[in-house]
Formats: C-alpha cells, structure tokens, sequence
C-alpha cells in the first residue's frame, strides 16, 4: 500500500486492501494470528471488526481521493448494513449515509478527466524473460497522454528504443540483442455494465465511468489507405482493428495487465465512414446535453459545431457522395447497398442534430458569440438546403420526437443520388458488428464477468465489488430533456 501511496495509485491501493477487507469478518474476535498488515495505522486494533473497520474507512478515502467515487459507494454501503442490522451503531451510520450522499453529488457534478490506456511491447534479448516479446495494457495517470507515458516508460528503461510503427515486428526485433519498445494508445470496449447503462437514460458522467474503468477488452484502429493516390480517399480508406484481451481487468492491484489473446478485423471504408459518422453524432447529442445541464460547458459545443458544419459546407459530405452513393460503387459492392442507406440516414439525422444543436446554442451564447452564431446559421441553412429536401424545415426536434428522428426515407432518396433503397436498409450482419464501437459481438472475451458480486452481508468473505453498478437511476435534468434521443444507435 505505500508504495502505491508514494506513486498516487490511490485505486490500486484502495483494491490492494480490500483484498485485505474480504478476509475479515465483522465479529469481535480476537486475532491471535497477530497483525497481518504490517502498517503502524492498524497495529492498535485488536479483533477482527475493528480492524475490518479502520480498513473500510482507508478504502473508502483512498476511492475518494482518486476520483473512484462508485468503487467506495459499495464498501460504504457494506459497513452501513454491519451498523444498521448487528452493532446499531447510528453515529457512525449517519456519518456514512453523509458520506455516501457526498460520493453521489460527485459523480453526477465534479469534473473527472478519463485515463488513457496503453498498449506496451517488449522485444528484444535485452529485457528480462518475463517480459520479453510479451504485450501489457497499462493504465495511465490523469492527464498522461501518449509522448509522457512514452518518457515515464524510458527512465525505467533508458537503453531502449521506442518503434515509431504499430504493425507487429519481426524476428530482427523480437531476436534482437537490444530493448524495443512499442508504444500505442488504445481505446477500452465497455463491459456489461455500461452495456446496461447505455439502455437507460442516465447522466453521461455516469456512463462514462463504466466505458473506461473495469474493463479487460481494448482496440487499436491502424488507418490504411488501399488504393491509387489522387481518388477520393473515404473511397480506399480501410481500418485495421486489433481487439485485446488482457488477463484481468484495469483497474487493479497492479496498473498494468498482460495480454492474453488479440483479434485482427479489416473494417472497409463504407464501415470506417459509418463508425465515424455514429462517434461524431453520439459525440454532438452528448454535447447538447452538456450544456444544457452547465452554460460553462458551451465552448466544447461550439467548437463542435463549428467544426461539423464547416466539414460539410466545404465538401465534407459530399466525399460521402462521390465515394459511395452512385451506381459504380453498387455494382462493384452489391453486398454493401444496406450500408449505403444506412450512410443516407446518418447524414440526415446529423443534419438535424446540428439543427437542434444550433437551438441550444442559440439560447445559451453569450452576446459576444451571436456574430459567430449567425455565420453557423448561414451555413447550416446552406447544407440543410443541399442535403435535406425544402419540405423540411428546420424546426426543433424537442419532446417525444428528440433528436436525430429520421426523415421519410423515399424523400431523403430523393435528394441523394444513387440507388433506390431496399429492404435491407438496416444493414448486414457484418456491417452491424463493425459499426457497434462497443464489439458486442466479442462478448465471449467476458465470461470472468461475474467472477465480481456486491456483498453486503457482513458473515461473508467476498469482496464487495467496486465496479458493481450501486448507484440508482439518475435522469437527466428536465431542462435537459428536449436534447435526449430516441434512436438506439446513439445509446444516451
């Protein structure tokens, strides 16, 4: 615990004494087996409930400190029921319900910035057996982006030369008398319970927590253009994704864990377009919800904004059009004419989220961004006009309908050229599973899933988990509401 204390790993050392915490029982036993934490802060207590005790209030703190309010909420809640149903201790008791009240203000209010995940290899003869020619996840520090986790890795190992390429390297490497390092940021795939979250109509900083934190399955995009130069590049630009699976889930007692198992996946241009189109609309409507709860938050919706519409007022989506909407594309790719609709429906439903996007933007911008303002709108109408027939308006997009309600498809075709739709405009099943960012279909990388229970009776020697979803359905502000989608793709 203290080296994890002097490196600020507050998580780790909060899950490094719970391990602790699960061999106790609250009894008043004394422990003739003597102190089995060699730590002065525990050396005065004397039976097993005292010392289960001062160790709950340390995990709970050490939680708290890293920003890790939901893993302290189950612990919290383990003692609540040890002074609720056996000690009747109401002091403490009430000193808990506070505190746990105080962990659920911050996970809906204070700022907590995700950590980055690193993908680390090892090769070389230089590096020791164990980690030589072996891979880890290692989970970063607040804040730690790639180039500091790169220096933070070279001062442990000064003699190595970090690889400036992600493919996987050969034997003059992997054989080599020297130390290479290869370096990658990967993104995590949420687990089971922010797959439940994404069903339920929850603040995003609840959600957020479970994509990034208990997590054992992690992607690597490689961009990789396959075609002449000079075409349109979203026409030959395909996506190698790697899926790891490390031995446990991060967080643990340890930052970092071993991969265990990798999968390749050739993602096509039409399913790389897709994704990007899915992450960018899921990235506005998150936005919108953002700063309709804070006007602080009105900056990051701006410029996002702003970014989108100028994309497409200067040809954005129209490289959409000339790569994949016309008859060549179709006859060369008939497989691919659902992905094609599907492409179509993005378009117009980001269309009208910038519409709605526009609304909130409007009533919250300060008097110094209504020139700023007015220059979006232009452009907005300019592409509204070119990608949505006349007979749309913009209107709000607010109550029941939401964001990102689609228009009716044989309008829509109307205005894209290329083929007429068909019936399997949902898509195939390939196109579906690459699309989905969160890869449900590799579920079967999650059977130590359940290996994690809540226990809040106190005679048991599990654990209770930290990651286990405690925390009740919290909904959205009302003043936040108009900006909430119905479409499942978007998750929110």
């Amino acid at each position: 615990r203290s080296v994890k204390l002097r490196s600020q790993n507050y998580c780790e050392a909060s899950l490094t004494l719970l391990l602790h915490y699960a061999m106790l029982k609250f009894e008043d036993n004394p422990r003739p087996y003597g102190n089995i934490i060699p730590w002065p802060a525990y050396a005065k207590t004397k039976t097993d409930s005292e010392l289960k005790h001062k160790l709950a209030d340390d995990i709970i703190k050490y939680f708290d400190e890293g920003k890790m309010w939901e893993c302290a909420i189950p612990i919290a809640e383990s003692v609540c029921h040890e002074c609720t149903q056996v000690t009747y201790d109401y002091e403490k008791l009430s000193v808990l319900h506070k505190r746990i009240s105080d962990l659920f203000h911050n996970i809906v209010h204070e700022v907590r910035v995700s950590v980055d995940y690193f993908r680390v290899g090892f090769y070389g003869n230089g590096f020791p057996p164990f980690l030589k020619n072996h891979q880890y996840v290692y989970r970063g520090h607040e804040y730690q982006r790639l180039t500091e986790f790169q220096q933070f890795l070279l001062t442990h190992f000064p003699h190595a030369q970090v690889l400036s390429f992600n493919t996987p390297p050969g034997p003059e490497y992997a054989e080599a008398e020297g130390m290479f390092l290869q370096v990658a940021k990967v993104d995590p795939v949420g687990g089971e319970e922010y797959e439940k979250l994404c069903q339920l109509s929850v603040a995003d900083s609840v959600k957020e927590f479970y994509h990034t934190n208990d997590v054992s399955r992690f992607l690597l995009n490689r961009p990789v253009r396959r075609g002449p130069k000079g075409d349109n590049e979203f026409a030959h630009m395909w996506l190698e994704r790697t899926i790891y699976q490390t031995s446990d889930r991060l967080p643990s007692v340890l930052r970092w864990a071993e991969i265990v198992q990798e999968e390749h996946l050739d993602i096509s241009p039409i399913e790389y377009s897709l994704e990007t189109m899915v992450t960018k609309n899921k990235e506005l409507v998150s936005l919108m919800r953002s700063a309709d709860r804070d006007a602080s938050q009105l900056n990051p919706l701006s410029m996002a904004l702003n970014g989108v519409i100028d994309a497409a007022v200067m040809g954005g989506l129209s490289n959409y059009e000339k790569a994949f909407f016309n008859e060549e594309y179709l006859k060369e790719h008939p497989d691919h004419r659902g992905m094609v609709d599907e492409m179509k429906t993005l378009i117009a439903e980001q269309i009208m989220i910038l519409g709605q996007g526009l609304d909130v933007h409007q009533r919250l911008a300060p008097e110094a961004l209504r020139a700023f303002h007015v220059k979006m709108e232009t452009c907005y109408d300019e592409m509204r006009k070119k990608y949505l027939p006349e007979s749309e308006p913009r209107r709000p997009l607010s109550l029941v309908g939401g964001i990102g309600r689609t228009p009716d498809r044989s309008a829509r075709n109307s205005t894209f050229s290329g083929a007429t739709p068909s019936p399997s405009s949902q898509g195939s099943p390939t196109m579906r599973r690459s699309m989905l960012m969160d890869l449900r279909t590799t579920k079967r990388y999650s059977s130590a899933a359940d290996r994690r229970s809540i226990v809040l009776d106190s005679t048991s020697n599990s654990p209770p988990s930290p990651f286990q979803t405690t925390t009740p359905h919290i909904p959205s502000s009302p003043k936040a509401r108009h900006v909430n989608t119905n479409l499942n793709r978007y998750n929110l």
